[in-house]
């Protein structure tokens, strides 16, 4: 994945690509961009869950962390809540 965005970096697609890691969006951000941030942001959103010590009954607000992957690991502990 790493070895894509740097061959398109050479081909100068910088502009592009930084627009990508900002805001990933159609076939090439969400097949790629997004799996790669989800790859590398795992780490952070595992310890944000155990930092927060979450409670079933506990509410949360989550926003713009990525592209929602962290939703499905935070849904699981919510056992009690709703998510809208």
């Amino acid at each position: 994945m790493k070895y894509l965005i740097q061959l398109l970096m050479k081909l100068g697609m910088a502009d592009y690509v930084a627009a990508q890691l900002s805001r990933p969006s159609g076939f090439f951000g969400s097949r790629f961009i997004g799996q790669m941030m989800n790859k590398s942001n795992a780490d952070l959103e595992l310890l944000s869950l155990q930092c927060a010590e979450l409670k079933p009954t506990d509410h949360v607000l989550e926003i713009g962390f990525g592209n929602g992957k962290f939703l499905e690991q935070l849904c699981k502990l919510a056992s009690y809540s709703k998510v809208y």
